[in-house]
């Protein structure tokens, strides 16, 4: 398969648009992550940055569609758990952070139990 965008490109991009979200520039930022998903469709990133656009205009339902359809990587899980608690679906949120506790990803297990304490405080 012919390579589009180089990793170095990739990161750029990715950068971008994580700068962009951090700035307001949601729109901007989440065509970016589309990119990025149409290069790259075997990594998370532009479905993760496409969810975390979605869920910064509010809508955690697309955001929870478009992450379903990503790779199935424990970050794509983390943030699915936390579009699922931004609508309430706690139990859904709760299992999905059960099974990132037991991540080989220590920083991944440790945002997974910090998220699993602030879902029964």
């Amino acid at each position: 398969m012919v390579e589009i965008l180089s990793s170095e490109a990739a990161r750029l991009l990715a950068s971008l648009g994580m700068l962009g979200l951090s700035r307001g520039a949601v729109e901007p930022a989440e065509t970016v992550f589309k990119a990025l998903s149409l290069a790259r469709p075997e990594q998370e990133i532009g479905p993760i940055g496409e969810a975390l656009a979605m869920l910064a205009q509010g809508d955690a339902r697309r955001a929870i569609a478009r992450l379903r359809q990503a790779p199935p990587t424990d970050g794509a899980s983390l943030f699915l758990a936390l579009a699922y608690a931004q609508i309430g679906e706690r139990d859904e949120a709760e299992d999905i952070l059960e099974n990132l506790v037991a991540s080989d990803n220590d920083a991944l297990r440790q945002m997974a139990r910090r998220m699993l304490q602030d879902q029964h405080s």
